[in-house]
């Protein structure tokens, strides 16, 4: 800043006589500027002004109050001394004692006493002049150097540049704010080097020579090291650079330096590196022989077929190279080939493609090979950037040509040979190869594309590579192409590519973006997932196979105990002797039993089952089940429950869910061989309209869930993925059918739940069933009472049975009428239709479902147009919509599962029929 017009202005304040006018009179004749002043006031006016300097007269300090103008001299700048001039009586004795404090205070005042000499008077003024100009040239540097410390600081924050001193005897940093910030230590100005290289990479330490015992002139040359940011715990890289200059005073060094972020710069050059070994992979996965020119003929690109069919050991003997005097200098007559006429360097030069079928490619030891080889010019935006030729060596084919020729064969079968091991040598490149721009056209493809697709170069360049894909996979294909774009690393996708011949093949295709370019790989995997699906299925019915050989089997073991029983009471009645009828009857008996067991575990297999879902309360089905449980485990494995407290209740089969409990538990200690620890658990579940967790696939709404957690050997991914599969099993042959979990999956499917599984390989399994909530109360059982003489009165009322199988509809009837029931009976739908419809009066309709002709489903919902208050009791031994909890059962039918004992049949007539 340059000095005010007043900077040098002398302001005199002499209240009395004429002092102030000789004095400005005196230094006007001197050449230096003055103004009188009327009062203190105007003095500290001055001040604030900017005068130079203050002639006062003593009088005019005399019992004034001099607080502003002190206050105004201690806060001056640091620069600045401002200087004052007393005008003192002689002898000096009575000068104000406030003039005196002044000159403590300040330091700067000179007395000069009256009557003075006008030489002496301008003496002073002019020291006392040249002393504030020498403080505003002090001002002026100061500025300056102020100034250019804040251009280097804004040099340095926009640069990103932090910089530091680092004090050897000490090993403390003296930091700028842009050095804090690079480092996130917050605002401060110094630092040590211990805390610095605590935020140092460990990997990293070796790289800091300042943490040497003994710092040299090379301490701070050029490095670059990672850092934990302490603010945000990110990793950063850092560069840092420095240099020793000796101080001139102590002679020892002083050691400066910079530091600057290049994390992005790192990250960049990983991902070219990455992105570069990927596309080396692309190029070197073909057998087909590539190098690329730039228009110049120099070499930029080959692969490592190239590299091998020419005899060069690696890249370094080729790039930057001009080759045409090395693989191409001469005909095959042996003339000179002028790198004009080659067509590679023309295709480089002028953008012309060429095709040529038999020409000699000259290895690095002299030798030739024959070779056919393709070029094509290279245009990135429109602008020629070079040639890419790409060749097979046909030394094969034409060895075959000359021993066709040798031979002496038809021109017919030299033409048909030719073609023949021409399509063979194009097959071996097998895979497609394509170039597309970022809108989809094709720029270059191969000929694998002809071969796989049936389309022809000419019909596939500059044609939109999304016009070939099926349809169900364009949305798929463009979603993952667009990804790509994004800076995306290379990856592999599938999608279905058209035929010429309106056929799709399946492709698996290894994709890179770069430059505005999709680079692509594809390969045809049709016949590999045909295979795999066939596989599969054979596998599948491999297990079909195993499961009926062994359903045949144990059906057979039944009904051969039974028919022997029967066979046995038989020669018993011939002999009409009782002995041994009651274990017979037994016998056949269990058998049944067992053969319907068997059934209903197919039926739940095919997910067919009949259920009959009432309200369960699942703490209390689970508890009474500990018993079994703990003997169907054993004493290897420890038995623990955890039960919610107020668990909700759930509507589900409760024999369906004791089975599937069981069942989970056994495989749970299959899968504990060595023994272990198992959980049954019970919660609650809500699921929300944005399903999180285990729980995702369920649909909205509130689950029971009942949760079996081992700690055995868990399932891999692989297994995971199937282990609800029917016939998928990880046991031995002949152990087991791979029905278990299936069954267990269909019973929560029927039951309008889900079952979901957790496994880790070493840790154990959780497999957890949930079934919806039902909003009720658990009904209390029936009592089961005895068939007492005054029942049979009760119940003399009619029954209609139909049913198609004679045996089953002749044992019905006998017990219905051992009930003391009148029972009419029909053998079909129709027959039953009829005696609806005949007016007769009916108490209650027994039908089985799977009648021929009209089912029982069906008859039911005929009679109950004729009869709305008919009771209804539906049998079956399979039913095809027997999902009950869908609503299946309308109001006042009910149904029992074939086969029945006899007891239950009873059981649930007598609770239709049994009056309130």
């Amino acid at each position: 800043m340059k000095p005010g017009p007043f900077s040098e202005r002398a302001a005199v304040f002499a209240p009395t006589g004429r002092d102030a006018s000789i004095a400005v009179d005196l230094l006007r004749e001197a050449g230096l500027a003055s103004e009188i002043v009327a009062d203190l006031n105007s003095v500290e006016h001055a001040l604030y002004s900017g005068a130079g300097l203050a002639v006062i007269a003593e009088e005019g300090l005399l019992g004034a109050d001099l607080t502003a103008i002190a206050s105004w001299i201690v806060n001056q700048p640091s620069w600045s001394d401002f200087p004052f001039i007393v005008l003192t009586r002689r002898g000096g004795s009575d000068r104000n004692p406030a003039a005196l404090r002044l000159s403590e205070l300040l330091g700067n005042v000179s007395f000069l006493e009256r009557p003075f000499h006008p030489t002496s008077f301008v003496s002073t003024v002019r020291t006392a002049v040249r002393a504030r100009r020498r403080q505003y040239e002090a001002r002026a540097r100061l500025e300056e150097l102020n100034d250019r410390q804040e251009r280097l600081r804004f040099a340095q924050e926009a640069g990103g540049i932090g910089t530091f001193e680092l004090f050897a005897d000490t090993r403390m940093l003296s930091i700028s704010e842009q050095f804090c910030r690079i480092w996130g230590l917050g605002d401060r100005s110094s630092v040590s080097l211990a805390e610095l290289m605590q935020l140092v990479d460990a990997q990293d330490h070796d790289k800091i020579m300042t943490s040497a015992p003994e710092l040299t002139t090379s301490a701070l040359q050029y490095t670059e090291y990672r850092i934990h940011r302490p603010d945000t715990q990110e990793v950063r890289w850092l560069a840092r650079r420095g240099e020793a200059l000796p101080d001139g005073i102590t002679g020892n060094n002083r050691f400066f330096g910079i530091v600057y972020d290049i994390t992005e710069r790192k990250n960049a050059e990983l991902a070219l590196r990455e992105r570069d070994a990927f596309t080396r992979l692309l190029i070197n996965s073909t057998t087909e022989a590539f190098y690329a020119v730039d228009t110049e003929g120099t070499t930029t690109l080959c692969n490592a077929s190239f590299l091998r069919l020419l005899g060069f050991s690696d890249e370094s003997e080729v790039l930057g190279r001009k080759l045409h005097t090395v693989i191409h200098h001469s005909h095959p007559d042996g003339s000179h080939y002028p790198v004009s006429e080659c067509p590679i360097y023309c295709a480089a030069s002028n953008g012309k493609p060429a095709i040529v079928d038999d020409e000699y490619f000259f290895r690095k030891d002299g030798s030739r090979i024959p070779v056919e080889y393709r070029t094509a010019p290279i245009v990135v935006n429109g602008v020629l950037q070079g040639a890419i030729c790409t060749f097979v060596d046909i030394t094969q084919r034409k060895r075959a040509a000359d021993e066709l020729k040798q031979l002496n064969a038809t021109l017919e079968q030299r033409v048909e040979e030719r073609t023949r091991e021409r399509d063979r040598m194009w097959r071996l490149s097998g895979d497609l190869m394509g170039v597309r721009d970022i809108s989809g056209r094709l720029l270059a493809v191969n000929q694998a594309w002809t071969t796989m697709l049936g389309w022809t170069e000419a019909e596939l360049l500059h044609e939109d590579f999304s016009s070939l894909v099926h349809p169900d996979d364009r949305e798929n294909s463009r979603n993952t192409l667009n990804e790509l774009a994004s800076n995306l690393p290379a990856f592999r996708f599938e999608n279905r590519c058209r035929h010429k011949d309106g056929s799709y093949r399946l492709i698996s295709w290894t994709t890179a973006f770069e430059d505005g370019q999709l680079y692509a790989i594809g390969r045809d995997i049709t016949r590999e997932r045909e295979t795999e699906d066939a596989l599969r299925q054979s596998q599948k019915m491999e297990a079909v196979g195993q499961l009926t050989g062994g359903i045949a089997h144990d059906f057979n073991n039944l009904l051969q105990s039974i028919t022997a029983a029967l066979e046995m009471l038989r020669l018993r009645d011939a002999k009409n002797t009782t002995h041994d009828v009651e274990r017979l009857i037994s016998v056949a008996m269990t058998s049944a039993n067992k053969a319907a067991s068997l059934v209903h575990h197919l039926l739940a297999f095919s997910r067919r089952q009949p259920l009959s879902p009432t309200p369960v309360d699942g703490n209390v089905l689970v508890a009474s089940m500990r018993d079994l449980l703990t003997r169907t485990l054993g004493h290897a494995i420890q038995l623990e429950f955890v039960l919610a407290d107020d668990l909700w209740l759930t509507l589900c089969d409760p024999n369906q869910l004791e089975s599937a409990v069981l069942n989970l538990t056994i495989n749970a200690r299959d899968a504990m061989p060595g023994g272990g620890k198992l959980i049954v658990e019970t919660s609650n579940v809500q699921q929300s309209d944005e399903p999180i967790g285990e729980a995702s696939e369920l649909n909205t709404g509130e689950y029971v869930c009942f949760s079996i957690t081992d700690t055995g050997t868990g399932m891999s991914p692989e297994t995971l993925a199937k282990a609800f599969e029917p016939f998928f099993t990880t046991k031995a042959l002949g152990e087991g059918t791979g029905l278990g979990l299936s069954m267990v999956y269909g019973f929560a499917s029927q039951s309008e739940g889900h079952a979901k599984i957790r496994s880790e390989i070493g840790r154990g399994t959780t497999i957890s069933l949930y079934l919806p909530r039902y909003h009720g109360v658990v009904k209390t059982e029936i009592t089961e009472f005895e068939k007492s003489p005054e029942l049979r009165a009760r119940l003399n009322e009619c029954v209609l049975l139909v049913e198609d199988e004679p045996g089953i509809r002749e044992v019905v009837a006998e017990v219905l009428k051992d009930l003391g029931l009148e029972v009419c009976v029909a053998e079909d739908g129709l027959a039953g239709l009829a005696v609806l419809e005949s007016g007769r009066a009916l108490n209650l309709l027994i039908t089985d479902i799977g009648l021929p002709g009209m089912n029982g489903r069906t008859l039911a919902d005929r009679a109950r147009a004729l009869y709305p208050d008919l009771p209804i009791l539906l049998m079956t031994g399979y039913a095809e919509n027997a999902a009950l909890a869908n609503g299946f059962l309308g109001a006042g039918m009910s149904m029992i599962t074939k086969p029945f004992p006899l007891s239950v049949l009873t059981e649930k007539v007598q609770t239709i029929l049994r009056p309130e």
